[in-house]
């Protein structure tokens, strides 16, 4: 039916269901938990993870390094720059990370790139 809509010209059909997946190999995990270290310049953080969603079940109760340099931050403005950014989070604070995982590991990895990381609690 989108492909129909796409050739008829309807402007705002979008692509395909298909092409809007992430590839096939790849699971979408969300961890919740603390964040135990901050690398100063908010590149590489710790999680202490204390809960999951169903596809990242292996990851609870584990420390997970994750990478930050790419993840969209939904956190309070808390040095005053203006914007959003991992400067703003703080050890001990209580987040939500989301990422893409492979599918098929033979062990779980040591470092996981975050799309996004979503703060809880803001006062600590």
């Amino acid at each position: 039916m989108q492909r129909a809509r796409r050739q008829r010209g309807v402007p705002n059909a979008g692509p395909p269901r298909d092409a809007r997946r992430a590839g096939r190999g790849v699971r979408a995990c969300v961890l919740t938990g603390t964040l135990a270290w901050i690398e100063r310049d908010g590149r590489l953080a710790v999680l202490r993870v204390h809960d999951t969603n169903r596809r990242a079940r292996a990851f609870r109760g584990r420390n997970v390094t994750v990478d930050l340099s790419a993840a969209r931050v939904s956190v309070p403005d808390r040095d005053g720059d203006g914007r959003q950014s991992v400067a703003d989070l703080l050890p001990g604070e209580r987040v939500s990370v989301r990422a893409n995982v492979d599918r098929w590991l033979s062990e779980l990895p040591r470092t996981i790139a975050a799309r996004q990381v979503i703060a809880h609690d803001h006062a600590l």
